[in-house]
């Protein structure tokens, strides 16, 4: 059955992934931009607010930074960069990821007039890791790769190892686990070499990451107890609490449920001790996991409504949306569709609110598969509010049930692939009648306060405009026919540099750089498709591949059906049938 094979499926493979994504973030979170940003050198430093860091007294930065720039424009520009940068900060290890991008932004554009200025390295890693934790993972990379080659230029250790950090993490979340070992052992190296005993624990933890995600478990143990020995010493709670908590998802990989539990309930306690709900709330998760494993439905149901409870006031979607989805599978299993369904509609919302393009994908793989049940369910449920409600009228209740089902089954297997075609080809065509590309590749851009920053105003400005003169040579000269176009072409094309044209197609367009030029080439493909059939002469899907810009045709067949949702030959079919009803 769908159901059972589901919950194989989501009890095996996706727990384990948003765990482990989970507290490499929370980690990231509170320990990478703090002990990183603590090694501060080529800006003007407040001495009293670099106390308020090193500690992580965070209210109290928070604070002592809201005085500071209340009069920011009467601060050197040197000034202003330090408070920008250290409000980027204070926002990141608070959980205000988009707060802390807009005033990393801000720190850039004052930087602009000072292209050669040390202060682009604080401002690189500010960008960078605003940029991870907004998971932009694109736009991080690039300022990673800045921020590295300004270490090298400048020959500063201490941001080089943030700049490893950094790529680290990415290529963390980007699955490549042999590559963030690399960076990771080479960020050792270098706070070896710098004789920085502070961050070491900090290492030692990446490492051990690293290394639990190849499933070299033995090696991944010794360096995460190297860790957590270290930051028992320092009194580094936050770093504890994390390093027992990949150690109990390592013991869970290797079915060693005891040492599992002994160290998630350590992960736990330093948690509540220190107040750190993000932590307590992830333990309680995993708490719920275990349980749904060992087919206590009830305990698994308890442990995730109290983790659901703490991510209200700080709140992870992904680690929300992952409780959901075993809340959902534990209600079921006690038939109670009522709160099944619930937690399900929970979880589709959540998904669509998650930026994060691999999280995203995993957990769109995830509802593809539920929604197969969605309707079962909602039968099902209905089923029983009738049985409690009408009791005397259960049998003819059921038959209406079931001659409902079977003509929804045999209706949905007869007709569902042929509407969908049909409504996404509708779609499409609606779309180029009715919309110029232009706008629709811009995201409306929500209203701008009176009170707004006008240095913030003149960036979305900017980048507006890049952005529509970018489509309007594209579409003029049809750059996208080259199938060696790339971003260095459109940067030599407009006179810009690399950062300013992502950060215009970040945020005015629908899609990255790839996706808007596969956009342009799928919908040339589309009116060459119409001028073949208005000729009546026969399509090679492969030609066409090749004349509208796609190196081959399993490239063109992917990109023509994440843009369209149908393949070429059905839109092509759909397009024919189109064509013979009008003229009838």
């Amino acid at each position: 059955m769908v159901s059972k094979n589901l919950s194989r499926i989501h009890k095996l493979h996706s727990f384990q992934l948003v765990s482990r994504i989970a507290w490499s973030l929370l980690f990231f979170l509170f320990f990478a931009v703090s002990f990183v940003w603590a090694q501060e050198k080529s800006t003007p430093l407040d001495e009293k607010l670099e106390a308020y860091l090193k500690s992580n007294a965070i209210q109290e930065a928070k604070s002592y930074l809201s005085e500071k720039t209340k009069s920011l424009a009467d601060l050197s520009a040197e000034e202003q960069v330090y408070y920008l940068n250290r409000s980027s900060q204070v926002s990141l290890m608070e959980g205000a990821f988009d707060d802390a991008l807009n005033q990393a932004k801000k720190s850039s554009f004052l930087l602009k007039a000072q292209p050669e200025s040390k202060l682009w390295g604080e401002t690189y890693r500010a960008l960078c890791f605003a940029y991870i934790r907004t998971a932009k993972l694109d736009s991080a990379l690039i300022f990673a790769e800045k921020l590295y080659e300004f270490t090298k230029i400048n020959e500063d250790l201490g941001m080089r190892r943030g700049a490893l950090m950094a790529l680290g993490n990415i290529s963390l979340q980007n699955k490549s686990y042999q590559k963030s070992l690399e960076f990771y052992t080479e960020a050792l190296e270098t706070t070896k070499s710098l004789g920085d005993s502070v961050n070491l624990k900090v290492d030692y933890y990446n490492i051990g990451l690293a290394l639990s995600q190849l499933n070299e478990y033995a090696k991944s143990e010794e360096n995460l107890l190297k860790a957590a020995d270290l930051a028992q010493k320092d009194q580094a709670w936050d770093l504890l609490a994390t390093t027992y908590g990949t150690l109990a998802d390592n013991y869970l990989d290797q079915k060693k449920y005891n040492l599992q539990i002994e160290y998630l309930k350590k992960a736990n306690e330093i948690a509540e001790k220190i107040g750190n709900k993000q932590l307590l709330a992830m333990g309680y998760a995993n708490l719920s996991e275990t349980s749904l494993l060992s087919k206590n439905y009830n305990e698994a149901i308890k442990w995730g409504d109290q983790s659901l409870a703490l991510l209200k006031e700080r709140p992870i979607l992904q680690l929300e949306a992952k409780v959901d989805s075993m809340l959902y599978a534990a209600h079921k299993n006690l038939g109670n569709y009522g709160a099944a369904l619930e937690k399900l509609e929970r979880y589709d919302q959540l998904r669509l609110q998650i930026r994060n393009q691999t999280q995203l994908e995993k957990l769109s793989q995830l509802t593809i598969q539920f929604e197969t049940e969605k309707k079962d369910l909602l039968i099902q449920n209905q089923n029983i509010s009738l049985k409690e409600e009408k009791a005397k009228n259960l049998v003819l209740i059921i038959g209406i049930v079931l001659l409902v089902s079977i003509i929804f089954f045999l209706s949905y297997i007869l007709i569902k692939n042929a509407q969908n075609r049909k409504f996404l080809f509708q779609k499409e065509k609606e779309l180029d009648q009715v919309i110029q590309l232009e706008k629709a590749a811009i995201r409306p851009k929500p209203p701008i306060d009176n009170d707004q920053d006008e240095v913030q105003e003149e960036i979305e400005k900017d980048d507006q405009k890049l952005f529509q003169e970018l489509l309007q040579e594209i579409q003029h000269k049809k750059l996208y026919l080259d199938p060696k176009l790339n971003q260095q072409s459109l940067v030599n094309e407009f006179g810009t540099n690399r950062q300013y044209l992502y950060e215009a197609i970040s945020k005015n367009g629908e899609d990255n750089f790839r996706g808007l030029i596969n956009r342009f080439r799928v919908n040339e493909a589309k009116e060459q498709m119409e001028a073949y059939l208005t000729k009546d002469e026969k399509m090679d899907f492969s030609i066409l591949a090749e004349k509208v810009g796609f190196n081959s045709y399993a490239t063109f067949y992917r990109a023509f059906k994440n843009c369209t949702g149908l393949t070429p030959v059905e839109f092509s079919k759909e397009l024919l049938l189109d064509k013979r009803k009008n003229l009838n």
